[in-house]
């Protein structure tokens, strides 16, 4: 185990779905608010029971607060809200529920970027809970710092720009490979996509390829049709096409780990010394903004490349120190404490000791080297 210096970013989502932009918080409260009146509008409505309990004994303040709560993890974040307007009593049983307030409290950011991608209605409270509290990517034994929407699965940088378990394509181009009914669309977690400079949601929507496939192949057996259908080569090609980084970085959303033991939200942290030797061997000519996307470390085989991305939780940190050819122990005297990208300031520097934690809260030590 050693010691070494860290950061995390100030805005974890930067490059991917996010809502940091010009856009008055006015007009995404609005986006969010007809989103969720949209969703509520679609819920198909029930005919009034013949039978009503006794105004004097209603059923439901009556039942376990146990019993209640496992019907909450099996709502949406949307209904929960909507509960809580019934009365005072669903209010006060609704806040109790450990798993929303943990998830309102900590992961807020995330919870609007889902409204926004008009997805929060797809997911349970307990599935986002679980995602919540999983630390490691899905796909690889790496820390997830993100959230990869249309599966609701944590996920690492390299994973999901990489991962065939995170191919996308838009909506249109799908339904030319699974020409099933353009009303099941609802019943899959299909990302829509805001222009966050115009305040208005473009045309192309996103879908996970994998999903959309299992639901023909479900809807064929259904038909009693024996087989599904194979799909042309020229189809398979056209949505593989489709599949560029820049659609699965907009399914993606930063996503902080929750632990119930340590009682703290994790966004993940990086090495300071492996994106420093990545700045540094880049070139410098790679600094104009307009051909930044080009050369960001998950787009080019620059050396350093793997490393300047990988997230790590605090207690990991040590054992990445302990062989890392490129950890920073201590900064040079009048060395910024920030760490840059592209000679701009993404996150404050933070030592972080053999201990783990015990030293994720103090300054950088000056010295030296």
């Amino acid at each position: 185990m050693a010691s070494g210096l860290a950061y995390r970013f100030d805005r974890p989502g930067e490059n991917l779905l996010h809502p940091h932009s010009s856009m008055s918080r006015a007009r995404l409260n609005e986006i969010i608010r007809l989103y969720r009146t949209q969703y509520q509008e679609r819920q198909p409505r029930r005919q009034p029971s013949c039978w009503h309990p006794p105004p004097s004994r209603p059923l439901w303040p009556s039942l376990p607060l146990e019993i209640v709560h496992m019907i909450f993890l099996h709502l949406d974040m949307i209904t929960l809200g909507t509960l809580r307007l019934v009365d005072s009593i669903i209010r006060r049983q609704v806040d109790s529920l450990y798993e929303y307030r943990m998830l309102r409290a900590h992961a807020a950011e995330t919870l609007k970027i889902l409204d926004i991608a008009q997805c929060t209605h797809c997911f349970p409270a307990h599935q986002l809970y679980r995602e919540f509290c999983h630390p490691r990517c899905r796909t690889c034994p790496d820390f997830g710092p993100y959230l990869y929407i249309p599966t609701l699965s944590r996920v690492c940088l390299q994973c999901v720009l990489r991962h065939d378990r995170y191919r996308v394509a838009a909506l249109d181009v799908v339904f030319a490979c699974f020409p099933y009914s353009r009303g099941d669309w609802w019943d899959l977690p299909v990302v829509c996509c805001l222009d966050l400079l115009e305040g208005q949601y473009i045309s192309e929507m996103l879908i996970d390829v994998a999903q959309a496939r299992l639901m023909y192949q479900q809807q064929q057996q259904q038909q009693q049709s024996g087989s599904s259908r194979e799909e042309p080569a020229a189809q398979e090609w056209s949505y593989r096409l489709q599949d560029t980084y820049q659609r699965r970085l907009r399914s993606t959303v930063a996503f902080p780990c929750w632990d119930p033991h340590a009682r703290i939200a994790e966004p993940g942290v990086y090495c300071y010394g492996c994106t420093k030797y990545w700045e540094i061997s880049r070139g410098k000519s790679r600094r104009n903004p307009r051909n930044r996307q080009k050369h960001y470390a998950w787009n080019t085989r620059s050396p350093g490349s793997k490393g300047v991305d990988r997230a790590f939780r605090v207690p990991d940190l040590p054992q990445h120190f302990s062989t890392c050819p490129h950890v920073v122990s201590r900064l040079r005297k009048g060395e910024d404490h920030t760490a840059l990208r592209f000679g701009e300031s993404v996150g404050r520097i933070i030592r972080v000791d053999a201990g783990g934690e015990k030293g994720a809260g103090r300054s950088a030590r000056v010295g030296k080297k």
